[in-house]
């Protein structure tokens, strides 16, 4: 079913450009993690989580851009830097512990809000060194989807890019910081479902319209197409399969901690979705771009022969999207 196409690969000579941006990164990361050491005890631990969160992102992500020319050693996956892993996740971290300092009186729901807006234009910043560096590019079909409005070579949706980065991303660290700090927090005596279906779709429809361009969703009627191939009918699968999966494991786990309650989410989700994708993919509803099959190795998965690529990519978006969804719980039954 699966042809094996050469895994995608890319110039990964050092060049003096990248050799600058490598040392700023480690400066910046050094200092960051000095000060940050002040005021954060378990520093190392947050910072982690913060770079585990970007790089499943990135790893997601990994067909829809190239990073190209930072060395042999920077790069982990195809052309996913650890490098890059490591500077999104300062400047996230950095954005967040600024904005939690100096706004502390700001509802929670407000800073949240204040750290996308930060991140938006750091993140922008951040977008135009690297690829007026040439240190990246995008796929080509990144290029025929945007609208062809560019900021110093960046498509101007860059800026929803990293929005949306920065909301699951965020989202992953902060829930895992309610783990890492045993942070004491009021249980729900009564699981609001509503509240708890809202964030499933807001956080499944985010990330549906970014990915959209790696994905062609076929042979869906036409009244259920929302924008562009988003089919009202596949998203609502995937919003009732995580809602689903979320709930089972709060109503009958309830007492484990955030760590297990998190493992047990994705994967009950994930067992659902797995199956779901294989019937998507084998019956023409849901074709990958060319970027996306230039990335597969040819490597399938026992019984269903669904290329491996796949196999964990669903895993790793449940992971970020449930992230969300039980941050934003918890977040506003606790308001912290």
């Amino acid at each position: 079913m699966w042809q094996k196409l050469l895994v995608c690969d890319v110039d990964k000579t050092l060049t003096a450009s990248a050799l600058g941006f490598d040392i700023f990164v480690f400066i910046a990361a050094g200092i960051f993690l000095f000060l940050y050491s002040k005021r954060e005890k378990k520093y190392l631990a947050h910072l982690g989580t913060m770079m585990l969160g970007v790089l499943i992102f990135e790893i997601f992500t990994a067909p829809m851009w190239h990073n190209i020319h930072f060395g042999r050693f920077a790069y982990i996956y195809l052309d996913v830097s650890w490098i890059l892993t490591l500077g999104w996740a300062v400047l996230l971290l950095s954005v967040v512990t600024l904005v939690d300092m100096y706004l502390p009186k700001l509802p929670v729901y407000w800073r949240f809000i204040c750290y996308l807006a930060g991140m938006s234009i750091l993140g922008f910043i951040a977008e135009i060194s690297v690829v007026n560096l040439g240190l990246r590019t995008y796929s080509p079909e990144i290029l025929n989807t945007v609208v062809g409005t560019y900021l110093w070579g960046v498509p101007i949706e860059a800026f929803y890019y990293i929005a949306v980065m920065s909301a699951l991303v965020i989202s992953f660290h902060k829930y895992l910081a309610y783990a890492i700090n045993e942070t004491a927090l009021i249980p729900e005596r009564r699981k609001n479902h509503l509240r708890s279906f809202i964030a499933t779709i807001i956080g499944v429809f985010l990330f549906e319209l970014m990915v959209e361009p790696m994905i062609s969703n076929n042979n869906f009627p036409s009244w259920s197409y929302l924008y562009d191939d988003i089919t009202l009918i596949l998203t609502g699968m995937w919003i009732f399969l995580i809602w689903l999966g979320i709930s089972i494991v709060d109503h009958f786990f309830l007492h484990w901690n955030l760590i297990k309650k998190f493992i047990a989410y994705f994967l009950i989700a994930g067992a659902f979705a797995l199956p779901m994708e294989y019937f998507l993919i084998l019956n023409g509803f849901q074709v990958y771009s060319e970027s996306v099959m230039n990335n597969f190795t040819g490597f399938v998965t026992p019984f269903i022969n669904l290329p491996v690529e796949i196999a964990f990519a669903v895993p790793l978006y449940m992971s970020l999207v449930i992230a969300f969804i039980k941050y934003w719980e918890l977040m506003l039954v606790n308001k912290r």
